[in-house]
């Protein structure tokens, strides 16, 4: 413990606030820092002048027990107290409700919307690329039966023919 937190923590250990293990803390620095046990011992010479000088009185009986009922009584009146009023909805609310779903609706529908067109663009470029593709690879590969025999041709045709 320092100083700071000794100067901090004086008026709870004046006042038995604090907890063991802080007090015994707080007792160790002052058997090391005479600035503290200085500090300490001008507050309780304050404390006891003030306490001398019979500027501390208690409260009148009457005082105290009126204080006290009408303690109760706000008490009392807290527990018995009706619930606040539920708030209900009003058109404008229902008009914002309605409004914001629009606003969703619109916005998923658009985004679909943008979504479909570019998987059909996407699927017409896949398209035209294998397409691409395909005609390069017959440049080199233009016939696949080399003879003009109808009885050769025929059934090479018919295995290829999706009829």
């Amino acid at each position: 413990m320092n100083c700071t937190e000794t100067h901090n923590l004086l008026h709870g250990y004046l006042d038995g606030e604090l907890d063991l293990v802080r007090n015994l803390e707080f007792e160790q620095h002052l058997q090391a820092c005479p600035a503290c046990s200085q500090s300490l011992e001008q507050q309780q010479h304050l404390r006891t002048a003030v306490s001398a000088a019979g500027l501390y009185l208690r409260a009148p009986a009457p005082l105290r027990e009126r204080l006290q009922r009408r303690l109760r009584e706000a008490a009392r009146a807290d527990e018995t107290a009706a619930p606040p009023p539920r708030r209900r909805w009003r058109p404008e609310r229902w008009l914002a409700v309605a409004a914001s779903l629009g606003l969703v609706t619109l916005g998923a529908w658009a985004l679909f919307q943008v979504a479909s067109r570019s998987a059909g663009r996407d699927l017409l470029v896949n398209e035209l690329v294998a397409s691409h593709v395909r005609a390069q690879l017959l440049v080199t590969h233009r016939t696949d039966v080399e003879t003009s025999d109808s009885h050769t041709v025929k059934p090479w045709f018919n295995a290829r023919a999706f009829v």
